[in-house]
């Protein structure tokens, strides 16, 4: 089962491959994305046999492998699973003039579960898709043209920085990773019992039965959960213009809470 969506983009091909080759950067122009993080070969060109873990917002996080590479026009990711194995490709090619682009983006899910998986995920993988491609367009024809980029001194209230801040530490270090820390450690209450706590009591249980990887897995599903709960409640904010998270320095507040994330700094004002 595939999925797949064409644009033009008034970017020469390989401006487009150099936006989306700068793979840790994704967050920075598409909202279906929250981290991309290099796998054993980081700060190295993209090439084929790259090992990426990427974090999506509604989507477990995975870890793909770059299978193809054709350079300044696009490359192609795979992810394996128990069951089903997702194609993604990225093209650009030369459209009517040698300064513009053609690009297709595609998702492909293949294997015995692949249909069935990409079935229920359909919504999801066509709005992705669509987001994915006006984010790539912009990125790219701002990249090409900067004469054209709109210039504009964003300013915001302290309170707006303490607030991102905020909760990029509750990510980090507060509650957000209290159920991360006890998914590692093995026990979620140690004073639960069958009839104190007794659905914590279930959850010890359900923790002693998994393996050191598994709650790994677990713990690194919960710290994802919580991070892409502050995304989708940043972008509510910015949608119905909750002051004063209209805007970002980024673009949008939940682009600049992904960049603190990463720890980039803010800008000056």
């Amino acid at each position: 089962m595939q999925f797949s969506i064409t644009t033009e983009v008034d970017a020469p091909p390989e401006v487009v491959f150099a936006v989306l080759g700068e793979i840790e950067r994704w967050p920075e122009w598409t909202p279906t994305v929250t981290r991309v993080e290099r796998l054993g070969d980081s700060g190295a060109p993209l090439a084929v046999g790259s090992r990426l873990r990427i974090v999506q917002p509604k989507v477990p996080p995975a870890e793909w492998t770059v299978t193809a590479l054709d350079p300044d026009r696009g490359f192609r990711l795979v992810s394996r699973s128990l069951g089903a194995t997702v194609e993604a490709n990225h093209r650009a090619e030369p459209a009517d003039t040698a300064d513009r682009s053609r690009v297709t983006l595609s998702v492909t899910f293949a294997g015995f579960l692949g249909p069935v998986v990409g079935w229920m995920m359909r919504d999801l993988n066509q709005r992705y898709l669509a987001q994915e491609a006006a984010g790539l367009k912009r990125r790219s024809e701002e990249r090409a043209h900067p004469e054209r980029a709109r210039v504009t001194e964003i300013r915001k209230p302290r309170a707006y920085r303490e607030m991102i801040d905020a909760l990029v530490a509750v990510c980090r270090e507060g509650r957000g990773s209290t159920g991360a820390r006890r998914a590692r450690e093995g026990v979620w209450n140690r004073n639960a019992s069958a009839t104190v706590v007794p659905e914590q009591h279930e959850f010890n249980r359900f923790l002693t039965r998994l393996t050191r990887a598994d709650r790994e897995v677990l713990a690194r599903m919960l710290v994802h959960e919580l991070e892409a709960g502050v995304f989708e409640t940043l972008k509510v904010l910015e949608e119905f213009e909750v002051a004063p998270f209209e805007d970002g320095y980024e673009g949008s507040p939940f682009h600049d809470f992904i960049g603190r994330l990463a720890d980039w700094e803010w800008p000056e004002e």
